[in-house]
C-alpha cells in the first residue's frame, strides 16, 4: 500500500499563495473571479484540500489550449485545476530543500536567468526576478566578452517544456536523494 503524502497547513498555505501569484504573473489562462471567490473563505477551501489529500485526492486531467505568440504562431500549454496546480506546488516545495542542495553550486554561476530561492524563505516566488537578475545576467555575459571572442550566439529553445524527458526528470530527482517516503509530518516526494 502507498503511503499519502502529508502536508501540514502552512505548506498548503504557501503552495496556494504561490499558485495564486502565478496566476497573476505568469497566468496564461484564468477564471476572472476563481481567486477571488476562493479568498471569501480561504481557510475553508484549503482544510478541504488537506481533507481531500487525507483521502488520496488524485488529480484531473490538464486541458490542454493554445496561447498565442507572436508572428500568428501558438504555444502549447495545459492548464491544471486550481486545487491540482495548490497540491502540485505543496509537493515541489516540500521537495524544495533536496532540490535546493543540488542546485545550489550552480545558482547565481552560470545559472543567472532562473536562481531558485532558497527554501527557508518560504516566499510565494520560486524564483529571483526583476532587474538586479537581468542586470547580472548582463554583467555576466559581458565579462566573457573578452579579445579571443570572434562571435557570440543568441538562441531560444523552442518548445523546451513540451520536450522534457520525464524518466529523465525523475532521475535527476532521485539523484538529489528526494525522500521518496516518510513517517514524520512533512509531505514526502514523490517516488
Amino acid at each position: 500500500m502507498r503511503k499519502t503524502a502529508m502536508l501540514n497547513t502552512s505548506d498548503v498555505d504557501l503552495a496556494w499563495r504561490r499558485a495564486k501569484y502565478d496566476a497573476r504573473e505568469r497566468g496564461f489562462v484564468t477564471h476572472p473571479f476563481l481567486i477571488d471567490l476562493i479568498e471569501v473563505d480561504r481557510p475553508a477551501w484549503l482544510r478541504n484540500l488537506e481533507a481531500g489529500l487525507k483521502r488520496a485526492i488524485r488529480p484531473g486531467a490538464a486541458l490542454p489550449c493554445f496561447v498565442p505568440k507572436p508572428n500568428f504562431m501558438l504555444r502549447p500549454r495545459c492548464v491544471l485545476a486550481k486545487q491540482d496546480e495548490v497540491i502540485y506546488n505543496a509537493l515541489v516545495g516540500a521537495c524544495m530543500p533536496e532540490i535546493w542542495k543540488g542546485l545550489r553550486p550552480s545558482q547565481g554561476d552560470p545559472d543567472v536567468a532562473y536562481q531558485l530561492l532558497p527554501p527557508e524563505k518560504r516566499s510565494k516566488q520560486w524564483v529571483l526576478r526583476g532587474t538586479a537578475v537581468w542586470r547580472q545576467f548582463r554583467e555576466k555575459s559581458i565579462a566573457l566578452l573578452t579579445p579571443s571572442v570572434s562571435c557570440v550566439v543568441t538562441t531560444d529553445i523552442t518548445g523546451f517544456y513540451e520536450n522534457i524527458d520525464i524518466q529523465r526528470l525523475l532521475s535527476d530527482i532521485r539523484a538529489l536523494a528526494v525522500r521518496s517516503g516518510s513517517a514524520d509530518s512533512r509531505a514526502p516526494c514523490p517516488p
